[in-house]
Formats: structure tokens, C-alpha cells, sequence
């Protein structure tokens, strides 16, 4: 069974169509002039933001432990192509206010959360 569309419901779909591929130029067109006016974001990112190289070796942690800052919501971040960048001012506000923490807790002798000596380098051995 074969159904052909009639003449004016061809032309409505195809009205329908051109709709719509109209409203895509325009907002092609309105995207490329945002683009155009605003400035290039490598020129931004350069001189105001530190990747995560920069922030591991100026806080002395690894990749993994700035990740847990970042999902802690501790230490604000941005992403740009799959690459993390962060604000100067924010890693300065990270470090006056939390660096003192992470330093108290890394200092030896440190005791858990049961107030107990933490036994850090030592294994359990059999007696």
C-alpha cells in the first residue's frame, strides 16, 4: 500500500523544514558575533589562572589530593577542554584558610579520631 502526500501537506512540511533551518542560521549567526566580541579565553587563562601542575607543586600535594580538594568543594576550579584550571586569587583564599588545617594534620604524632597515637611506618608484625 503506497500513501502519497498531497500537494498542500508537502508544502506545509516543507514550510515546517525551512522554519527550522532558519531559526538554526540565525542562531549560528548570533553565536559566531558573541564569539567574535568577546576575548580569546587562552589570553584570559594565562595570566590569571595556574593549572594542576602549578597548584600540586605550590601546595605540595599530589594530583589525587587536589581532586579531593575540588570535590570537597574546598578549592574552586574551572575546566576548559578537558584541562583544570584554577584562580590565583581562589588558591591564595585556600591557602590562608585552609593550609594551617592540612599542615596540623600532617604533622607527626598526630592522633585519630579515638584520640589514639597514630602508628604511621609501622606494620603489624607477628609476635
Amino acid at each position: 500500500m503506497t500513501d502519497f502526500l498531497d500537494r498542500k501537506t508537502f508544502e506545509d512540511c516543507m514550510r515546517q523544514v525551512f522554519n527550522r533551518l532558519d531559526r538554526q542560521q540565525e542562531m549560528l549567526a548570533s553565536m559566531q558575533e558573541d564569539k567574535k566580541e568577546k576575548p580569546p579565553l587562552t589570553e584570559m587563562l594565562e595570566d590569571d589562572t595556574m593549572d594542576n601542575q602549578d597548584v600540586c607543586m605550590l601546595l605540595h600535594v599530589s594530583k589525587r589530593t587536589l581532586q579531593r580538594y575540588r570535590s570537597d568543594g574546598l578549592l574552586p576550579y574551572r575546566m576548559h577542554r578537558h584541562k583544570t584550571y584554577y584562580r590565583k586569587s581562589d588558591v591564595e583564599m585556600f591557602i590562608t584558610t585552609h593550609m594551617k588545617e592540612i599542615l596540623r594534620d600532617r604533622t607527626p604524632g598526630k592522633t585519630d579520631a579515638a584520640g589514639k597515637n597514630s602508628k604511621k611506618g609501622k606494620t603489624n608484625q607477628k609476635k
